[in-house]
């Protein structure tokens, strides 16, 4: 709403949801698993990722929880 009506001044109070998300891969494709996960280590990071988060929803990123291990 901010973006397209700047002028209202809106001012956000409340988070109404946040949602993690996650991929999965089967079990034999641990190579593509391990990449991905040190990829998104890195960009979580850097701040690349917050940025990418900020471009697309307009705000910074929250701390991504701990990996999980299975």
């Amino acid at each position: 709403m901010n973006k397209d009506y700047p002028q209202l001044n809106i001012e956000p109070k409340i988070t109404l949801k946040e949602q993690a998300n996650g991929m999965a891969f089967r079990k034999a494709d641990t190579a593509l698993a391990e990449w991905s996960n040190k990829f998104i280590a890195e960009i979580a990071a850097n701040g690349q990722l917050s940025e990418i988060n900020k471009r697309w929803f307009g705000i910074l990123l929250s701390p991504l929880p701990p990996m999980p291990t299975f």
